[in-house]
């Protein structure tokens, strides 16, 4: 039995068949100033939150020199100004000369009292973020590494430019329609779980990863979920497909082989009859092991076929085609005299 799985970028999830429960294997000269940031982009566009050099908005500074802190609020707001590429904040601070200053940024959420920066002065500890599918914890966390002004000066120095990196990872399940144009595919209850939904993160560490201090979520307390009808249909120059995705905190999914982290119902309508095709079927998948990574995307790609429905014997369906080789003949021979094709004569 065929069986129509397909795979983008790193990710990978196992379908099998045949049941109704089926298992898928600033203005002053002096003042410090903030330069555009820069945020590495992304290969492909998704539906979870995302943060790019264009659509940044705000970030959160933690500033010091050898007095002590920099600025009147910690960390202190840093914002674009309107739909430019300029960068300011409230209360204008001036360089002060001979002075050695370093500055660590964060965006992506007012994470409060649970970011503090660490005794260097040039990191940054998160303390039991809780990013999960709940709209106000799934948001694109970035964090730079301190940039240092050593000594500053009057005058003269340079503005401050952030180089963001990703410190959560996402992953994408998309859900294509592997049925013919006039066909719907709906989806319906997908739940993504088995992970892991707070933990800390220490940027001062030589190799700094995510600690999780939580255990991981189940089919019945998971937030990761789409609970409308969504509707995937293959068409020849504008394919629907059901996409779900969120951001989540880097790990490890499984130390097993594989682990069952998605569910969700499928119901086949015919688009032109709009007649039921087969029964009502509930999918399950299980993921491979794999170590999500801050900073990557991993898109799931499931085709729901006939086959998968268990209709396809009993409706008019078609394999995949064979065509044949070409064969050479090897009967021609080469004249040695002339290189040419052995019997062949030019007049």
């Amino acid at each position: 039995m065929k069986r129509s799985l397909f795979m983008l970028g790193v990710a990978v999830a196992a379908l099998s068949s045949c049941s109704n429960n089926e298992v898928l294997d600033i203005a002053e000269s002096n003042a410090i100033k903030f330069s555009n940031t820069f945020v590495g982009k992304p290969t492909r566009g998704v539906t979870a939150p995302e943060l790019t050099t264009d659509n940044l908005k705000e970030m959160y500074v933690f500033a010091s020199n050898n007095d002590g802190p920099v600025f009147d609020e910690i960390p202190k707001l840093v914002y674009r100004i309107g739909e430019t590429n300029e960068w300011g904040y409230d209360n204008l601070v001036a360089w002060e000369a001979s002075k050695n200053y370093n500055f660590v940024a964060y965006a992506g959420k007012d994470l409060g009292g649970s970011v503090t920066d660490n005794d260097d002065k040039k990191s940054l500890k998160f303390s039991g973020i809780v990013v999960n599918g709940d709209k106000d914890n799934q948001f694109d966390l970035l964090y730079s590494n301190t940039v240092e002004r050593s000594p500053a000066t009057v005058d003269g120095n340079h503005m401050i430019d952030f180089t963001f990196e990703h410190l959560l990872s996402m992953v994408q399940f998309t859900l294509k329609s592997g049925f013919g144009k006039t066909t719907k595919v709906k989806i319906t209850n997908f739940k993504f779980y088995g992970v892991k939904t707070i933990g800390s993160y220490d940027a001062s560490q030589e190799s700094p990863a995510w600690t999780l201090t939580a255990n991981a979520n189940t089919e019945d307390n998971t937030n990761f979920k789409s609970d409308g009808e969504e509707t995937a249909q293959y068409k020849a120059d504008d394919t629907n497909d059901v996409v779900n995705s969120w951001v989540i905190i880097p790990q490890k999914n499984t130390d097993s082989e594989n682990v069952e982290m998605v569910k969700f119902t499928v119901n086949v309508v015919d688009g032109e009859s709009n007649t039921q095709i087969g029964t009502e079927k509930e999918f399950t998948a299980k993921i491979p092991s794999i170590t999500w990574k801050k900073g990557y995307r991993y898109n799931y790609i499931f085709t729901i076929t006939p086959e998968q429905m268990g209709v396809a014997d009993q409706y008019i369906t078609f394999d995949a085609p064979e065509v044949t080789v070409w064969y050479d003949d090897t009967n021609l021979t080469i004249d040695e005299d002339n290189s040419s094709t052995s019997g062949v004569e030019f007049e």
